[in-house]
């Protein structure tokens, strides 16, 4: 018998998949031995065909460009530059998520009538020079015409409104957030690092550029809506169909709007501009359950019940995917080439990831341990679609149960993901939270538990406009190299033109951003999107949507000047 019982336990534990369970977890460690990869899994560390750079582009009009440099190197041009970022910072253009229609709710006359009226007389030669036209009534685009119509306009993309600042806290700002004060170093207030820093950035550029008497052979297009902050339909979408009307499909060149922009990476300078996009939904849960008087509750309220479900998806997070197809795991590669401070063993499993599993499971586990920011190009959100529950509402009175609550859940989807695998992922979470409640459930649109002799309902949709799925990823091809090369000229010309000493050269890899921005209304214009501003985070004196928002004139004018190039080079650009 006893035997017998042996003979049991074996065959029961061979088959029930435990032997082979363990005999993978074995594998994995010993797979993740340096013994296992330096014999049977070697790499050259030398990853830089992997991340190859941009040939840097510098404009080939020499005087032209010596020019514009003596005028960046000017006390008067550099203090001027900060008293404009800082007037345009001292006109409120807070974007709030109750304005009305633009011809209907007067609050948008009063912040953007005072806004344009300034602007216009703040950049006599790009009014002079440059066609204004206003779209939606706030709207604003720009266009200088070129000379030469079979080639692609560029549009520059920036947006004058800005996040609100909680009257609550105008005791913890440094300088006030509205007196765009600048103190010698930093220009203060809301709106100078989102996103009024790219829109006046732009604009000083322009104006330099026809001070000089530029005549572009390519169309420069300036496009600025003005309610980025609460989604654009107003501003960026009515300025899409604008443009796409005018233009059409894959009429323009390349598209620069708001993004990260450069920094150390790991003991290395690296700019990243992103090619790619998270996607979003944003999804309502609703439980409608009988109601009465506290004193005779049921087992479980529709708010202990909507708690449990909320509980439930935070209990099961999307699970990583970092795919081939994110342009983050391009980061990721450009730092194996490029930064000496990712340690050796990361290093040489992304470079190994490209062709071996085991090697991308790890440098997954190794990204999610990373913080993230909205604007960082490292973190784990970035290989991740992110979940959370941002707003909750029920109940009316203290001795009334709630007969209806719900709450809005915010959804980032990661580039390889989708829509639609986000609502199934919830749908498929909470049926069985509301069989257990006896409830019947409808989810976007479709009935999942029928509602007959139900005891209450849930109700899953989209809590606003349909989802967003991830961005289309932008190429790689000539539009990339003329940007990323753009980028290290604007670099390599601090040292000859600002005196900053022998510096290392910048990194250029391509990147995904965390957040959305107004560039998600232009998809048909162009293949080629580039989420950028020529700036360092060290520059900011606290971030972006937070008290005290400032940011370096150093930094600023960093940003003009990068601008100011990537007109010359793109105007000079027959590749596309």
């Amino acid at each position: 018998m006893p035997l017998l019982y042996l003979v049991y336990l074996q065959w029961s534990f061979l088959f029930s998949g435990k032997v082979f369970q363990t005999f993978d977890r074995w594998t994995e460690v010993v797979q993740g031995t340096s013994w296992y990869l330096e014999t049977f899994r070697p790499v050259v560390l030398d990853n830089a065909p992997n991340c190859m750079q941009p040939e840097l582009l510098v404009p080939s009009n020499v005087n032209f460009l010596d020019a514009i440099y003596r005028d960046f190197a000017d006390e008067v041009f550099q203090n001027k530059s900060a008293g404009l970022l800082g007037a345009a910072v001292q006109i409120e253009t807070e974007s709030y998520d109750d304005l009305g229609e633009v011809d209907k709710d007067e609050r948008w006359e009063q912040k953007y009538g005072p806004f344009h009226e300034w602007v216009e007389g703040a950049f006599p030669y790009v009014h002079k020079t440059l066609k204004v036209e206003k779209v939606n009534t706030w709207g604003l685009v720009y266009t200088w015409q070129g000379s030469d119509a079979t080639l692609k306009p560029i549009v520059l993309g920036a947006h004058q409104d800005t996040v609100p600042v909680d009257r609550k806290t105008l005791s913890q700002w440094v300088n006030p957030p509205f007196s765009g004060h600048y103190d010698g170093t930093y220009i203060w207030g809301r709106g100078t690092c989102d996103d009024k820093e790219q829109l006046i950035g732009a604009l000083i550029a322009l104006e330099l550029l026809a001070k000089h008497s530029f005549n572009p052979r390519r169309t420069v297009i300036l496009a600025s809506g003005f309610d980025e902050e609460i989604g654009g339909q107003h501003g960026a979408r009515t300025i899409g169909n604008f443009l796409l009307e005018r233009y059409g499909e894959n009429g323009i060149a390349f598209i620069l709007d708001e993004g990260a922009g450069y920094g150390d990476l790991l003991g290395r300078t690296v700019a990243v501009p992103a090619i790619g996009e998270r996607g979003h939904v944003d999804v309502k849960v609703q439980v409608n359950y009988q109601g009465g008087h506290s004193s005779v509750p049921p087992r479980n309220t529709g708010i202990d019940i909507l708690a449990d479900m909320i509980h439930t998806l935070n209990l099961n997070p999307p699970k990583p995917l970092l795919s081939k197809k994110n342009p983050f795991y391009d980061t990721l590669q450009c730092l194996a080439a490029y930064s000496p401070d990712l340690p050796l063993s990361v290093r040489k499993d992304i470079i190994r990831s490209s062709t071996w599993a085991p090697a991308l499971k790890r440098v997954t586990s190794w990204v999610l341990g990373l913080p993230s920011g909205p604007l960082s190009p490292l973190g784990g959100t970035l290989i991740r679609t992110t979940q959370a529950s941002t707003v909750i509402q029920g109940g009316v009175k203290v001795n009334a149960l709630p007969e209806q609550v719900y709450a809005l859940i915010n959804h980032r989807i990661v580039p390889g993901s989708s829509v639609a695998e986000t609502q199934d992922r919830i749908i498929s979470l909470l049926t069985p939270r509301a069989e257990t409640y006896n409830l019947s459930l409808s989810a976007f649109g479709a009935s999942i538990i029928p509602h007959e002799a139900k005891a209450g309902e849930v109700f899953i949709d989209d809590a606003f406009e349909p989802g967003l799925e991830p961005a289309p990823v932008t190429p790689k091809a000539a539009e990339w190299d003329l940007f990323g090369g753009t980028i290290r000229a604007e670099w390599a010309k601090r040292d000859v033109s600002f005196n900053h000493g022998e510096m290392e050269d910048i990194i250029v890899a391509p990147g995904v951003m965390n957040v959305n921005t107004d560039s998600k209304h232009f998809w048909k214009l162009t293949k080629n999107i580039f989420r950028y501003a020529h700036l360092d985070p060290k520059g900011m004196y606290n971030g972006l949507h937070t008290i005290n928002e400032a940011i370096t004139l150093e930094n600023f004018l960093g940003h003009v000047r990068f601008l100011s190039l990537l007109v010359l080079n793109a105007d000079e650009a027959r590749t596309f």
